[in-house]
């Protein structure tokens, strides 16, 4: 792996950043054409409309190219508002980046080189009118080349801008991403940014469930500013879905955020078979290892926890061995972890999945496993900030594919891995 090191912009590396800025932007386009493939309507619309042409007019010939022409349409719609942000992005700050960023007090434009090549950028500006009593700073550009990403570049960008805010006095970082972004996601997840809220960028996009959110972070100690984070990340419009178990869908709840309109994203119906299905799922639950948790895990060769406050009990997990674990594997799964929503915060989840990892350490165990939703943003930081590494990922029925609500298999290989903190 070449070495690199990070500096300021400068005048001669501009057509070198661009072409970073607008690969990288330009990548977003077919995640942004499989998502919308994804969505329930386009699917009903790819089916549907050709169908009716058959129907018409009997040409199964007629029916393919209509198929073509809204796949046509789809990438099209896709690609648009990317190019058109790159293109606003090449036509304002990205058309004079030193007179944007570097003559800008508290501002700034960074670069990681190697070998005189840049590979990444990140930029930063001051919050024009931040909350009261808040001096905050804002994270733009964040772009890494594809040929020299997996090599810590972009965590090593955050960073110089987080020590560029600590050094000019700031209190909050904040920074917006789409929920398509996963890597941008986790990375910020990762590193500690929190979520504080969400957007759509437009009525199109709120149509496609394609949003964006914000980030904060710095808190201030007696002696000195600490960097604290924050990330706001998206969400469906209609629902948050609240972690609650890690087994195979988990014990989750649909927490209304506002009443359904004809402008969220899914319509009254979708949600409805959503919130049977997660009651459905927590009855069977509650009438199977749920009904008996001695029998269930403590008399077959796994345990159960609780986290107590009080004499109440504020949260819980499990483990059981794997059955049928891969050929010199002796695995152990997580199951049921759950936190009250008023005790969130404050690092119980870590608590118990640290206990579950304890134990299966003392067990012998080689590997913890576990699954979860991949709408449980809270749940998928959690875990991938301990070290869990995705494994697999699967959906459980037509209806979960078609709302592309898929499960992930994480695992965490205890001989070769050491949970962070303990």
């Amino acid at each position: 792996m070449a070495s690199y090191h990070i500096r300021l912009y400068q005048d001669s590396d501009h057509k070198s950043v661009l072409d970073v800025f607008t690969k990288g932007m330009e990548e977003h386009i077919a995640p942004t054409f499989r998502h919308l493939l994804m969505l329930p309507r386009t699917l009903l619309l790819l089916a549907g409309v050709p169908l009716a042409v058959v129907l018409v007019s009997g040409s199964w010939l007629l029916a393919l190219m209509c198929i073509f022409s809204l796949l046509l349409i789809m990438r099209f719609l896709a690609r648009q508002p990317w190019k058109e942000y790159v293109a606003k992005c090449l036509h304002t700050d990205m058309a004079d980046i030193t007179k944007s960023y570097l003559n800008i007090h508290g501002s700034g434009f960074w670069v990681a080189e190697s070998g005189g090549q840049v590979l990444g950028i990140v930029a930063a500006q001051p919050v024009k009118d931040p909350p009261l009593g808040r001096k905050q700073l804002e994270l733009f550009r964040l772009s890494v080349s594809s040929q020299h990403r997996g090599q810590g570049i972009a965590k090593a960008l955050v960073r110089t801008v987080l020590q560029f805010a600590r050094d000019q006095g700031y209190s909050d970082v904040i920074l917006e991403t789409s929920v398509l972004q996963q890597s941008a996601l986790t990375l910020y997840l990762n590193m500690g940014f929190q979520r504080t809220g969400q957007y759509f960028m437009s009525m199109f996009w709120r149509s496609q469930e394609y949003t964006r959110g914000v980030n904060e972070r710095l808190d201030e100690t007696e002696s000195h500013q600490a960097l604290t984070k924050s990330f706001q990340l998206l969400e469906r419009g209609f629902a948050e879905i609240v972690p609650g178990n890690t087994g195979v869908f988990s014990v989750w709840t649909l927490k209304k955020e506002t009443k359904i309109s004809e402008q969220q994203i899914f319509p009254q119906c979708a949600a409805s078979v959503l919130k049977l299905s997660w009651k459905k799922y927590v009855a069977t639950c509650l009438q199977a290892d749920l009904a008996d948790i001695t029998k269930s895990y403590l008399n077959a060769r796994g345990s159960f926890w609780v986290a107590e406050s009080g004499g109440q009990v504020v949260g819980m997990v499990g483990g059981l061995p794997v059955k049928d674990p891969p050929l010199g594997r002796k695995q152990l799964q997580l199951f049921r972890l759950s936190v009250s929503s008023q005790h969130r915060g404050q690092g119980i989840a870590k608590a118990l999945v640290r206990t579950v990892l304890q134990f299966a350490r003392d067990q012998g165990c080689s590997d913890v496993v576990l699954e979860t939703s991949i709408v449980q943003y809270s749940a998928l930081a959690l875990y991938q900030a301990m070290g869990f590494q995705k494994t697999d990922e699967y959906f459980i029925s037509t209806v979960t594919r078609l709302m592309a609500l898929s499960i992930l298999h994480f695992t965490y290989s205890l001989p070769f891995a050491e949970e962070p903190g303990m």
